[in-house]
């Protein structure tokens, strides 16, 4: 469990970073707010690393991420307006919007051009890599069914947790 909680330590930073986010934001302080957005995935980044949970996949998600909460936050703070009469009217601010848009886009780029990019590799040589993943699975299940069951114990959580077990 303790390794599960490390392991998600990352992430926990972020949505107390955007917690805190929030709570700049609502006290007018906007550019104080992405000093902290940038701190905090500066932050995020260096524990990824430290606890062995970095991939460029979870960085751009995370850095998209960011990008779409302040996109949303300049649109509310800019790009709408309430007015006194009538009571309740709200006016929508064509710059606040076109500045909430470009930020949007912007954020959103590096996220389109990563999901196409995975889904343009081609596999090399897939013939002979089901092939040889069919294979190896025959054997495994050869190698099974030749196996007495007596020769194996189960595992407890003590070898689970240690990671010195061979599984089946």
């Amino acid at each position: 469990m303790i390794n599960n909680l490390i392991k998600n330590t990352p992430w926990l930073t972020y949505v107390l970073g955007i917690i805190v986010y929030f709570i700049f934001v609502l006290n007018q302080q906007f550019s104080l707010s992405i000093v902290w957005l940038i701190f905090i995935l500066y932050g995020w980044t260096i524990l990824s690393i430290l606890v062995q949970t970095y991939s460029l996949q979870s960085f751009i998600y995370a850095l998209c991420g960011f990008g779409i909460i302040i996109a949303i936050t300049l649109f509310f703070m800019n790009g709408v307006e309430e007015v006194p009469f009538p009571k309740g009217a709200i006016q929508f601010k064509l710059d606040g919007i076109a500045q909430a848009l470009v930020v949007f886009f912007v954020f959103t780029i590096p996220l389109i051009i990563y999901q196409q990019k995975n889904q343009d590799q081609a596999p090399s040589q897939p013939s002979a890599k089901i092939e040889e993943t069919y294979m190896e699975s025959t054997q495994d299940a050869n190698n099974l069914a030749t196996n007495d069951d007596n020769e194996w114990e189960e595992a407890t959580i003590e070898d689970l947790e240690s990671g010195e077990f061979e599984p089946i």
